[in-house]
């Protein structure tokens, strides 16, 4: 860090030098003298894709989610052929509850890297939020394909079977659930939720004896 403020001392303009100290302090966790270095390199050279996207993930991480945006879109504008800068957007428009924007976002993010599920599972959420419930449907189902491991996409896969009445397609959704995760009352509810919907009446009545165990477990 010294070594660069004395860089900077000498040639204020140094853009790389700004940059560099910014990752410093991040990597420090100095989120808000990162933000001042980050922003200074971009005074002295605005021009430079990395400098927008490292400003904005430490607004990320900030939870300043519209400065953020900003930051995002500038960078997208200086370098629109990477993926991340897409993504992270589309996370920060979902805490925004920019439902459109997001799904705008996430799209675009899988054009650029089809294989990162993270967006799917994004996407899905924000179809969710307006409702396009097939849609939703799809991006989880993508979302869970490109990792299996990862019980949140399933869960709301889940919920948007629910919201179609795909009873069958939603107990085997909520029994893959509960294989990831047992632990995770909330799954069996929508579980018994799914059984009762088909009459099956002692596989809810498993179900939910499995959401009071878990509450059991989780108070104690």
């Amino acid at each position: 860090i010294i070594h660069y403020q004395k860089a900077i001392k000498i040639k204020p303009d140094l853009s790389d030098a700004h940059q560099k100290l910014g990752n410093l302090f991040q990597e420090k966790r100095l989120l808000d003298e990162a933000v001042v270095a980050y922003r200074l390199a971009i005074k002295h050279d605005p021009d430079l894709f990395g400098y927008h996207y490292n400003l904005a993930q430490v607004l990320l991480e900030q939870e300043k989610w519209e400065e953020a945006v900003f930051a995002y879109q500038r960078a997208t504008e200086l370098n629109p052929n990477f993926p991340w800068s897409y993504y992270s957007l589309g996370e920060v428009l979902l805490k925004l509850e920019k439902w459109q924007e997001a799904a705008i976002a996430q799209r675009r993010a899988i054009e650029l890297n089809p294989n990162f599920f993270g967006s799917y599972h994004s996407l899905g959420d924000a179809l969710f939020k307006l409702e396009q419930w097939e849609e939703a449907a799809a991006a989880y189902v993508h979302a869970s394909e490109l990792n299996p491991n990862f019980f949140w996409s399933s869960y709301n896969l889940g919920q948007t079977l629910l919201k179609l009445e795909k009873w069958e397609e939603a107990v085997t959704t909520y029994q893959r659930v509960s294989e990831l995760n047992p632990d995770f009352p909330w799954s069996h509810n929508c579980l018994g939720e799914a059984f009762l919907k088909l009459e099956k009446w002692e596989e809810a009545v498993i179900a939910y004896q499995r959401v009071i165990d878990g509450y059991k477990r989780i108070k104690s």
